[in-house]
């Protein structure tokens, strides 16, 4: 079986496992990522700390500094727009459109606006603390590195009525409130209360239980409509942190099953199973990742699950070495026979892998009788090949180097 065009980048893949491969583990996506992020900081950073009166006579080394980040900004832009046809989701796949629709998301656009300050700074004659706020725009692109903003604001979107909901009740009851304090406090306060708009920035510090203080009722009434915007707002900001929390969990299970069904999916051994089978194996394997170099099972110890090898490449350390690839497994003869390894399997590259434990092990096989003969009858071919020989893509070994 060939290696995967990920592991051995070539080109625009080498280049797109640069920019976007952090995401996915690539350890030079991960570096990138670093360095900008390092870049954001320093950039910022300089700016806020450039409002200082006493750094003015650093004012031409700051400038120099800015102008370097700017320049490492929108070449990084350059990257990110020229290699988004590489995508592995294949959402822009047109060499033309393709880069227009990517150049059109937020976060392409915050990469863009990142370099505008400079831009503007340099092509106009307009005071350097204006674009201050400008300035902090590169702080957005630290959103990128970060899933759970992606998850978070997806979850805004899929409870956004029942969040409008809360608001507007929110907002009725500040119109209640405020128009209730009016009537018993104008009088005697008609400076803070001498209208209901007045009134309102009293009940929208009471109802955020923020209470600044400047403005608080004198009449008994008052205090005891003040009491109760207190109760009713700790009640209130309770609701949407509640959605939101009960939302964020919900779709965080989701995706972690939808990530591992798409990865059970694609093993050979499980493509031609129902839906309905694939969710029940789904739920017995663990998604994990292993960096170059890594040991994923190591000689003699004991067998305490089979990996189901994804996407990467593998070696199996025997004389002579063997190498696996996305769609083999391994692992499973210790567990057939109860023996301990007999070698160790070290990552080659960042692989992606699914271990199935050995008590998941043991309940999927008496569960699926099919399965398990599947399983059991590679198992022996491999028993009964010579040794390092293989057997179709997948590794055989003798009775005495169970892995």
């Amino acid at each position: 079986m060939a290696a995967d065009q990920d592991t051995i980048p070539r080109g625009s893949r080498a280049l797109y496992n640069m920019v976007e491969g952090g995401r996915y583990g690539v350890p030079l996506g991960r570096a990138f990522d670093i360095f900008i992020g390092i870049v954001v900081v320093a950039y910022v950073g300089m700016a806020l700390f450039g409002t200082d009166p006493r750094l003015g006579r650093y004012e031409r080394a700051i400038g120099v500094f800015e102008t370097v980040c700017a320049f490492i900004f929108a070449l990084e832009y350059l990257l990110r727009v020229a290699v988004c046809t590489e995508d592995r989701l294949g959402r822009y796949p047109h060499p033309v459109f393709g880069r227009i629709r990517y150049a059109l998301t937020p976060i392409a656009i915050i990469d863009l606006l990142s370099v505008l300050p400079w831009l503007i700074d340099t092509l106009t004659p307009i005071d350097h603390d204006q674009l201050l706020v400008m300035r902090c725009i590169p702080l957005f692109k630290l959103l990128r590195y970060f899933a759970a903003f992606d998850i978070l604001s997806t979850v805004v979107r899929n409870e956004r009525r029942p969040l409008a909901s809360a608001f507007l009740l929110m907002m009725i009851l500040l119109v209640m409130l405020s128009a209730a304090a009016y009537l018993v406090e104008h009088r005697a306060q008609p400076e803070a209360f001498g209208s209901v708009p007045r009134a309102m920035w009293w009940g929208i510090v009471t109802l955020t239980t923020v209470g600044y203080g400047d403005v608080v009722p004198v009449t008994t009434a008052g205090k005891l409509i003040g009491a109760l915007a207190l109760i009713l707002g700790m009640g209130m900001f309770a609701l949407p942190a509640g959605i939101i929390a009960n939302g964020f969990a919900e779709e965080m299970r989701r995706r972690n099953f939808v990530v591992t069904w798409h990865l059970v999916a694609k093993v050979p051994m499980f493509e031609h199973l129902p839906a309905a089978r694939i969710a029940e194996i789904s739920a017995m394997l663990q998604p994990q990742a292993a960096s170059r170099g890594e040991a994923i099972i190591a000689k003699g110890e004991r067998g305490d699950g089979m990996y189901f090898l994804i996407d990467g490449e593998v070696e199996v350390l025997l004389d002579p070495p063997i190498r696996l690839y996305g769609g083999d497994y391994f692992g499973e003869i210790a567990l057939l026979y109860d023996r301990p390894r007999s070698a160790t399997v070290v990552a080659r590259h960042f692989s992606q892998l699914l271990k199935l434990r050995v008590d998941h092990f043991r309940r999927l096989t008496d569960q699926n009788p099919d399965l398990a003969a599947s399983i059991r009858e590679m198992a022996e071919k491999r028993l009964k090949a010579a040794p390092g020989k293989r057997v179709g893509s997948k590794l055989t070994d003798d009775t005495d180097q169970p892995i």
